[in-house]
């Protein structure tokens, strides 16, 4: 997680300054595995409360990392429904409204 606050996310060029400044304790991370990171960079970006609980010990990244997955997904599905969710219910209701021209008719 330490990595991921350091480097939030990969970007190209920038300050040489302050790249020498992050490098020694880069240096010291350079051991932890690129996956980790990445699930690191995730949690980071879609809750920082829950960073820090990681930070702090009292989450495990994996544990964080789902719950953050989880969390997007909810969030993802809730701005994007199912497609053709609209149309069934659409359909039900031309079906219903059929029965009701067939019954006057």
């Amino acid at each position: 997680m330490a990595r991921a606050m350091l480097t939030p996310d990969v970007k190209h060029g920038g300050d040489r300054k302050s790249e020498k400044a992050k490098s020694s304790l880069l240096a010291e991370l350079e051991t932890v595995s690129a996956s980790y990171v990445s699930m690191a960079r995730f949690v980071l970006r879609h809750d920082e409360a829950l960073a820090q609980s990681v930070m702090s010990g009292a989450v495990t990244l994996n544990a964080a990392h789902e719950a953050a997955k989880a969390d997007a997904d909810a969030k993802e599905s809730a701005a994007h429904p199912a497609p053709g969710h609209r149309a069934r219910r659409r359909a039900a209701g031309a079906s219903q409204s059929g029965q009701g021209r067939a019954a006057k008719n």
